[in-house]
């Protein structure tokens, strides 16, 4: 339905529905108003979980190891529980 009908696939649907149930076929409303809610769930975009990264979220120090910091022209310092490089 999504790649044929695109942003009208969810009306599309609902067409389908309403006309098997004025037909009086329930079951294929049914399966029409299914097949509604998969194209919703299929349309949305917004990814599950959190959208944005906090400091509680991920931590590199495990996989990276402490990092330290230079800015250009200067000597390194090192971050905290580094003592040398």
């Amino acid at each position: 339905m999504l790649k044929r009908y695109g942003d009208n696939a969810l009306e599309e649907s609902a067409a389908r529905a309403d006309e098997l149930a004025l037909a009086g076929d329930d079951a294929g409303a049914a399966t029409w108003r299914r097949i509604m809610s998969a194209v919703t769930e299929l349309a949305n975009k917004t990814p599950p979980g959190p959208v944005h990264w906090s400091s509680k979220s991920i931590s590199l120090v495990p996989v990276l190891g402490p990092l330290s910091i230079r800015f250009r022209g200067e000597q390194p310092v090192d971050a905290p529980g580094r003592s040398e490089f």
